[in-house]
């Protein structure tokens, strides 16, 4: 237990050094200009170092969203009307998301599919401090999609009839 809380003290003092120094120039909390395009060259050559060495990364890429950004989010046509909510989001072997999973056609549970859709076909916005995400395509365009199934043994999404 003393090892748990001791990785979770040092955990923390990582993400609070990392938060300080990315953040240290605005006390608001927002990067300058030159601390962004900074911060995003330099966090990239970190990771890829750290990875490397089997170590935490130095610095967070400021422009970088969070998975809570993506997961368990609604996701709208262009015209705002729900098309269905992120159930998953599938990791290349590099690391990228490459596809999202969406739970469309969903009433009280009745009709609901799962589809692929390519990860930078939605585009991810704040609206009013809230996270909004648009796939620009229609209801009847997700609706005949390909539905897909997960395989919890194999832990994959199969494409259904395969």
């Amino acid at each position: 237990m003393k090892s748990f809380a001791s990785a979770a003290v040092m955990s923390f003092t990582l993400v609070f050094a990392i938060a300080e120094e990315t953040l240290a120039a605005d006390p608001q909390g927002s990067p300058t200009p030159a601390q962004v395009e900074g911060t995003k060259e330099s966090s990239v050559a970190a990771a890829a170092e750290a990875r490397k060495a089997g170590r935490a990364a130095s610095s967070v890429a400021a422009q970088g969203v969070t998975i809570t950004d993506w997961y368990k989010q609604s996701v709208y046509d262009v015209s705002n009307n729900k098309l269905g909510e992120i159930v998953d989001l599938l990791l290349m072997p590099d690391g990228k998301i490459n596809l999202l999973v969406v739970r469309a056609g969903s009433f009280l549970g009745l009709g609901e599919k799962d589809v692929a859709v390519p990860f930078d076909a939605v585009q991810h916005t704040v609206k009013d401090g809230n996270v909004h995400l648009t796939l620009d395509t229609t209801e009847d365009a997700v609706k005949s999609a390909q539905r897909l199934r997960y395989y919890p043994n194999a832990g994959t999404w199969v494409p259904e009839g395969k």
